[in-house]
């Protein structure tokens, strides 16, 4: 039996697959460029976030400075955090508070010295604490309280008068506009304290910290005098918890007496008290070692400049463990205290350079540290500035005055540098995002504090103010 032939299927693609496919077709060409545009956007943002870590800093604006002229040697000068005040304090106790831009100058109650002739003083890195040595063998501590505060519009003085587009003042306070329909008040209030006899001779050098907790704050101080006497002083206060009132007790050491002839620069002493750095203008460090504070001992003596290269500038960097030494060769070098137990001092610790950084061509005549990482500011007396990193050892931002500053000052949150001579000025706004990072930290070995040697180390954050982030990768 013959079997019909079974009817063909009609073959023909429905319209509905056919327009399926081709949307399939165009939402996977679509979806493909978006992936890869998504990827070039991806490269982008991470390009725009990684560039800047290679840049270093950049100078946004420069405005002149035209400070009230006043009387006496400036001791210090400090910025406040907004970069809106000018603070100096004189020689004569003088506390000259200017409006940074107008160059207004605002009332500020003096320091009473009695008379007496200021012969050394120091301040603290956030330029709160200060103390004065004089002519008769007495210290002074004093404060710069910056009191802060937002007020409402309606909270300001009917007799302010306004000094810029921004800020107004009634001669004691600076009112300033910010976000949110509120005023900042800024004002100062200086206190000085009663003075403590320490020698029979001038106060030529002294250095200052303050520590402890509030129920028992401690000052340690250290002087040295005209006769080459250096004393080291410890203050403790404790407050009684019922009736409030402070019981203070104060310990003095004597460290070995500096050699005959020295002209001190400056002297620096750690946090904790437990060392002491005497700084000759013919480049030599005297380091004493004061961890036993009844029997200091002379550790070491160490050049820090070359040849007849003299001493210009020697400070310590946030958290005291480097040092800067400018010399007037226009060198600047960064010292850390080093354990070496073979070639060290008589306390197995030698003061070794680590960073040797790029010179001025002119004497280094003035120093700023930051009060936040190892950022450092450097003037020469050609009136070039630059703005460094000790442990990068790069140079972030390079500028031209016009004038050899007497002072210079980085701003509280890094982003300004202010340079003075007399009664005129130059103040930077300057932005530096990533000063700890070049190719070399990221990729290489880098000598970092403490260290014996260069190493790579990865350490991105810590629990302290002081301490130096590690970014080997």
């Amino acid at each position: 039996q013959e079997i019909a032939p079974r009817a063909r299927r009609n073959r023909e693609t429905r319209k509905s697959v056919l327009v399926a496919d081709r949307a399939a077709d165009w939402v996977i060409s679509v979806g493909g460029i978006f992936v890869i545009l998504a990827v070039f956007g991806i490269m982008a943002f991470l390009a725009d976030v990684v560039v800047p870590l290679f840049t270093g800093g950049s100078v946004e604006a420069r405005d002149d400075i035209r400070l009230p002229p006043t009387q006496g040697d400036v001791l210090f000068t400090r910025m406040d955090e907004y970069r809106s005040l000018v603070i100096q304090v004189k020689s004569t106790g003088d506390v000259v508070v200017s409006h940074t831009l107008s160059g207004e100058r605002l009332a500020a109650e003096p320091y009473d010295f009695g008379g007496k002739t200021v012969t050394s003083s120091a301040v603290t890195l956030s330029g709160d604490n200060i103390i004065f040595g004089f002519e008769d063998g007495t210290v002074r501590f004093a404060r710069l309280n910056l009191q802060v505060s937002v007020i409402t519009l309606d909270q300001v003085p009917v007799d302010v008068r306004k000094l810029n587009n921004a800020d107004s003042t009634d001669g004691t306070a600076l009112y300033s506009a910010i976000p949110g329909n509120q005023i900042r008040r800024i004002s100062l209030k200086p206190e000085l304290d009663e003075p403590q006899p320490i020698s029979d001779q001038p106060i030529d050098a002294v250095d200052y910290r303050v520590g402890g907790t509030v129920e028992r704050p401690t000052r340690s101080f250290v002087t040295v005098d005209r006769a080459g006497m250096v004393k080291l002083s410890r203050t403790e206060s404790r407050i009684n918890m019922l009736t409030r009132k402070a019981s203070t007790s104060t310990s003095t050491s004597t460290l070995p007496n500096l050699p005959a002839g020295t002209r001190v620069l400056d002297i620096l002493m750690t946090d904790k008290a437990d060392q002491v750095y005497i700084a000759d203008k013919a480049g030599q460090v005297f380091r004493y070692d004061a961890r036993d504070f009844n029997k200091p001992i002379l550790a070491e003596t160490v050049d820090v400049t070359e040849g007849n290269v003299e001493l210009n500038v020697f400070a310590f960097l946030i958290g005291e463990q480097s040092v800067i030494a400018g010399g007037s060769d226009g060198s600047v070098n960064i010292f850390f205290r080093l354990e070496n137990r073979e070639a060290g001092g008589t306390d197995g610790y030698k003061l070794t350079r680590a960073h040797k950084l790029a010179p001025h061509k002119a004497g280094v005549v003035a120093v700023s540290q930051s009060q936040r990482g190892k950022s450092f500011a450097t003037a020469d007396a050609e009136g070039n500035v630059w703005i460094r990193h000790a442990t990068s050892d790069q140079t972030l931002v390079k500028g031209t005055l016009g004038f050899a500053p007497a002072s210079i000052s980085l701003s509280p949150r890094d982003d300004g540098l202010l340079a003075l001579a007399g009664d005129k000025g130059m103040l930077w706004h300057v932005r530096i995002p990533h000063p700890e990072t070049t190719w070399a930290s990221i990729f290489g070995k880098v000598w970092y504090e403490g260290y014996p040697e260069p190493t790579y180390t990865w350490q991105s954050s810590s629990g302290t103010d002081s301490f130096e982030p590690k970014f080997s990768l």
